[in-house]
């Protein structure tokens, strides 16, 4: 019985460990998968109003009416108390460019205000904001969004110059404007979804596992390692030929935790099983030994019909000591009661001795069982 209580005992809690476990893993697992994937879509989202916050900024030099003079007119005045380096600061662009309606650039300058110097533009960029290029697209008045160069990611607004009341003019050129996506912008970002943030083109070698659900508008999450989890998703490219994949990296906090949960489930149910199987091993000393004992004990008395024959004593005061006592107990009052009925056996066998009379006893069959002395005398027979 016990050990058959001991092995339901060690599968229930194995049946219960490993659903345990399973729901945890999962669980975890779920919450991880979600914190990647929030972290994901806060970086797109904070990349986005980048674009959207420049677009307002462009929209408004683009409808101003001195914006609109300038391409119609160039003056020098215009650029100098409007494109200053403290403009480049606090609008927060590397570079702005006015395009006249023939592609050409009338006004083009880079600016690198973290630094103070002159910034580079991009040869790449450069080609699109040219004569043909693809943000001088005529058939479309307004152009924004992530622009992929070898030097790094920028977000480039195009829209074309226009008067602010309309009355119909024809539009004048473009303005456009530029901000890089540089290191100081990305730790800001990082800063806030509390991961590191890496903006990458989308190569077939590189991404080619993934493009497909990329392409859905899908998060992708797949741990590094056991410390690290990364999560990527499409962001589109003004570019359409070249869309971006935006992957975040993080510690795996929650699987530590999942983890340390595990390790801790795991111990309780070692320290639990062992204290099953130490309460078992003290049950089977204090109470199933010393039955078996008793059992032998019982078995031996009975098999030899000897009534002086004790049990083993049994020392405390529980139950089985009490039962021990009691079976001595027990035969000490068969062995009184037999020692007693042999005294009134031996008087009876005195008593008919003695008398005079013949005393015959037989069975229903008729066989004498037993002959006094004077039946012996009377019948002449010696029946011992």
């Amino acid at each position: 019985m016990l050990v058959v209580v001991a092995a339901g005992m060690i599968l229930l809690f194995t049946i219960l460990f490993l659903a345990a476990r399973m729901v945890l893993l999962d669980g975890y697992s779920k919450l991880e998968s979600n914190k990647t994937v929030i972290q994901v879509n806060s970086a797109i989202t904070l990349l986005k109003e980048q674009t959207q916050q420049l677009d307002g900024i462009v929209s408004e030099y683009g409808r101003w009416d001195d914006t609109y003079q300038y391409m119609v007119q160039p003056d020098s005045r215009y650029i100098e108390s409007n494109y200053t380096n403290e403009t480049f600061a606090n609008l927060k662009v590397k570079a702005i460019v006015l395009v006249n309606s023939e592609g050409e650039a009338i006004y083009k300058r880079g600016f690198d205000f973290s630094t103070g110097k002159l910034w580079p533009i991009p040869k790449l960029l450069e080609q699109a904001v040219s004569k043909g290029g693809l943000f001088l697209d005529p058939s479309k008045d307004h152009l924004s969004g992530f622009f992929w160069t070898p030097e790094g990611i920028c977000i480039v607004s195009a829209t074309d110059v226009l008067p602010s009341g309309g009355n119909g003019l024809r539009r004048r050129g473009t303005l456009i404007m530029v901000r890089h996506l540089d290191q100081s912008l990305i730790a800001h970002v990082e800063k806030i979804i509390g991961a590191k943030l890496t903006i990458q083109p989308m190569l077939k070698d590189r991404f080619a596992d993934m493009q497909q659900i990329l392409a859905n508008n899908a998060v992708v999450v797949k741990p590094l390692s056991d410390t690290q989890v990364a999560g990527y998703a499409m962001m589109k490219s003004v570019d359409e030929h070249a869309n971006l994949v935006v992957a975040t990296s993080s510690g795996r906090e929650i699987f530590a935790q999942g983890e340390y949960t595990l390790s801790f489930l795991s111990w309780s149910t070692s320290i639990i099983a062992l204290m099953l199987a130490g309460i078992s091993w003290i049950f089977d000393r204090m109470v199933l030994l010393r039955l078996e004992r008793m059992s032998e004990d019982v078995k031996r008395i009975g098999e030899s019909a000897n009534t002086k024959a004790r049990v083993r004593k049994l020392n405390g005061q529980d139950e089985l000591a009490s039962l021990s006592h009691g079976i001595n107990g027990m035969l000490e009052r068969i062995e009184d009661s037999q020692y007693e009925l042999q005294l009134e056996k031996d008087r009876a066998q005195v008593t008919l001795e003695g008398i005079a009379d013949a005393v015959i006893t037989s069975n229903e069959a008729g066989f004498v069982l037993y002959m006094n002395a004077a039946a012996e005398r009377l019948t002449g027979v010696d029946f011992k």
